[in-house]
């Protein structure tokens, strides 16, 4: 599955306004000589936002009602079908499975869609690699009088490789894996990159595992390292990866044993170790070596020793370019992860089902013989209910078949659910409508949504269909400006509950609206967080205080 067939769509993100540089909200200081700071509960937070923004986690459309309603059964062109289930004329149940996929095809399109959420986060990984790498690189205008220039020709005459970090630190960010002896930490390593004590003792109090991916100058994989946690016992030392390793100038490997147990030879056939092995320890399945990008690769383009190249004005901007593209990335990376998730409904099913109750009207003879609108069963329904609308250009990826959809009945009052049973692969020849979302100059493409239950209806009744984000029910959301960004990655301040004083606590973001940020991981409804943010409130102590006072008093209006 190829990257192209992921949409990219003019959007418009405020939350960068907010976290590059502090915005306005970083002027506001603590008071010289305060030693503590008021916190308030995240959970009253959260109920501040989604009072206000609930509404813009989901997308919205308008349409109206009508009696009776029609579902296309498209099939999805990647997969093969093995048989079809109906015929015209059957009566068929909501569920009931229309077309069956070929298993194998099935399973390779889950594969698929995995390994594009992988890849994604290997990019966004990458780039948050090089922010920071920018934010600790002197600039030019930092560069000392008495400078050599022969050190200088010397750099320019090198030959060129790959940087590698020369050490791995609890802060080095992995390129993916869980940890676990099933799916490790991947790193990826020069040959004289040495494991930090820091990094091994982390991974001993977790029982953790680690793969070091050992590679030469230009790039290429010679080795790599299985970093077992469980092993380490108290081992405080710093562990070159090329421990007891020998690489010849021919490219032969030897490995000698090493000097400790917990760093098992992994080559691309199977695990060595020279070191004495716990007994009945089995080495589990490495993964498959991660491909590295060409040599010329952006993200090792950047290096340490690139002091003085750049001036801060060329730094800031490098920074900024690296922040909108990892958040183009996110928007990439959240439709990748729905896609995992409809691609493994669909192999959870068989196939394609039926959408609503009704009748068998139109049954294709093969992928070669369907109608303009690209169905190949129509099923429909004189007793069912449904709404018309239609989706801009911009936005069609957000509304797909299966979806579940809440309907407001503005005349009535009335609220019910449906389910996305048409959308159309041609926009509409009218273009844009008063019922649509978006600009009348975006193309519109048409859907229906068929509602579960019949609702009190009268002619030209109006109706909202809201497509709410998965989880955004009970998801976390916080005002935006509670959420910052420093080398890339978004924290905000949240009191330890342990110390009661002020920490930095990094957080992942999901769903971003203009005024509120959905926090994924990193901080609960439980923790109680600080504002406005000094700088020099980390280690403060903290006092309870309320979400007016933390945050309201400060002159902002939600």
């Amino acid at each position: 599955m190829s990257k192209g067939k992921f949409k990219k769509r003019f959007i418009v993100i405020p939350l960068l306004v907010l976290l590059v540089g502090g915005g306005a909200f970083g002027a506001v200081k603590l008071l010289q000589g305060k030693n503590t700071v008021n916190v308030a509960p995240v959970s009253d937070a959260v109920a501040e936002a989604k009072m206000y923004t609930l509404d813009e986690m989901g997308d919205t459309y308008y349409g109206k009602l009508v009696k009776g309603s029609v579902a296309s059964i498209k099939t999805n062109p990647e997969l093969k079908i093995e048989s079809v289930k109906v015929k015209k004329g059957d009566s068929v149940k909501k569920g009931d499975l229309i077309l069956a996929y070929d298993v194998h095809s099935l399973e390779d399109n889950v594969a698929d869609a995995e390994l594009m959420v992988k890849t994604l986060t290997n990019e966004i990984t990458i780039l948050q690699n090089e922010i920071d790498i920018l934010t600790r690189i002197q600039p030019s205008e930092n560069k000392p009088e008495d400078e050599e220039p022969e050190e200088e020709e010397t750099k320019d005459e090198a030959a060129p490789g790959v940087a590698f970090e020369k050490k791995l630190t609890p802060k080095s960010v992995p390129l993916g894996g869980s940890s676990t002896a099933e799916d490790p930490l991947i790193y990826i390593a020069g040959e004289d990159t040495v494991i930090s004590s820091q990094l091994l003792e982390q991974l001993e109090k977790s029982s953790g595992a680690a793969a070091v991916y050992v590679c030469d100058e230009t790039g290429a994989q010679l080795y790599a390292r299985f970093i077992d946690g469980s092993q380490i016992a108290g081992y405080r030392k710093d562990l070159p990866v090329s421990d007891g390793v020998t690489v010849t100038p021919g490219g032969m490997i030897a490995y000698s044993g090493g000097t400790v147990g917990f760093a098992a030879f992994v080559t691309a056939g199977a695990a060595q170790s020279g070191a004495d092995m716990p007994q009945g320890y089995e080495m589990p399945e490495m993964p498959e070596m991660p491909e590295l990008p060409d040599t010329d690769m952006s993200s090792y383009e950047l290096s340490l020793n690139d002091n003085y190249m750049y001036s801060l004005r060329e730094l800031k901007d490098m920074i900024s370019q690296r922040e909108k593209d990892i958040a183009s990335k996110e928007l990439e990376k959240r439709q990748a992860e729905l896609n995992v998730k409809r691609s493994k409904k669909l192999a959870e099913t068989g196939g394609e089902t039926a959408p609503i109750d009704g009748k068998v009207t139109f049954v294709a003879k093969d992928i070669y013989h369907l109608p303009e609108n690209g169905s190949y069963v129509t099923i429909a329904n004189e007793d069912g209910m449904s709404v018309s609308s239609s989706v801009g250009e911009f936005s069609r990826d957000k509304v797909s078949v299966g979806m579940e959809a809440d309907i407001t009945n503005f005349e009535t009052g009335a609220v019910t659910k449906g389910v996305v049973t048409e959308l159309s692969d041609k926009p509409s020849e009218q273009g844009g409508s008063d019922d649509s979302q978006g600009s009348a100059l975006e193309s519109q493409y048409a859907f229906t949504v068929t509602l579960n239950d019949e609702m009190e209806i009268s002619e030209d009744s109006e109706v909202q269909i809201s497509f709410p984000h998965e989880g955004a029910e009970n998801a976390i959301i916080v005002p935006a400006p509670l959420v910052r960004s420093e080398a890339g990655r978004c924290f905000m301040m949240i009191a330890n509950n342990e110390t009661n004083r002020l920490e930095k606590r990094y957080v992942t973001i999901g769903e971003v609206s203009a005024t509120s940020v959905e926090i994924l991981d990193g901080i609960t409804e439980d923790d109680r967080f600080a504002f406005p943010y000094g700088k020099s409130v980390e280690g403060v102590r903290v006092v309870d205080s309320t979400f007016e006072k933390t945050y309201y008093d400060y002159g902002i209006i939600f």
